[in-house]
């Protein structure tokens, strides 16, 4: 008695779209990232600030959304390595032949 492997996953078509959507939508939630960390916005130094003699522009600056955007740019990459593994998964699951192929 030989066992069949049951047809499985979605088409391949399918799979590409998904993988290139996902790849899109995590791409732009890394450069939205990098956006919100290289943000900046003058704020007033503290009290008792010395800048070096060479500083040839004293403005303290502060980047309000840093944390969200590492944040962001942390769940984008899990998010890239999840759609590729999943992917690698799905393909070489449809790569393994049936008894009917052998």
């Amino acid at each position: 008695m030989t066992s069949q492997l049951p047809p499985f996953g979605p088409p391949v078509w399918a799979v590409k779209a998904a993988f290139g959507g996902g790849l899109f939508a995590a791409l732009t939630a890394v450069a939205d990232g990098i956006y919100l960390v290289a943000r900046r916005r003058v704020a007033e130094c503290p009290e008792g600030k010395v800048f070096p003699d060479e500083v040839t522009d004293p403005t303290c600056y502060v980047h309000p959304q840093a944390g969200l955007g590492v944040g962001l740019i942390a769940i984008a990459v899990m998010l890239a390595a999840l759609l590729v593994l999943a992917t690698v998964l799905v393909n070489a699951r449809a790569d393994v032949p049936t008894d009917e192929q052998t």
